[in-house]
């Protein structure tokens, strides 16, 4: 996983779908 906020999508398992916190 990616260390993104909790109200993010990839926190809902939609990760794939937000390349804006890969990073």
């Amino acid at each position: 996983k990616f260390d993104v906020p909790a109200s993010s999508p990839a926190a809902t398992g939609t990760d794939h779908i937000a390349p804006a916190f890969h990073g």
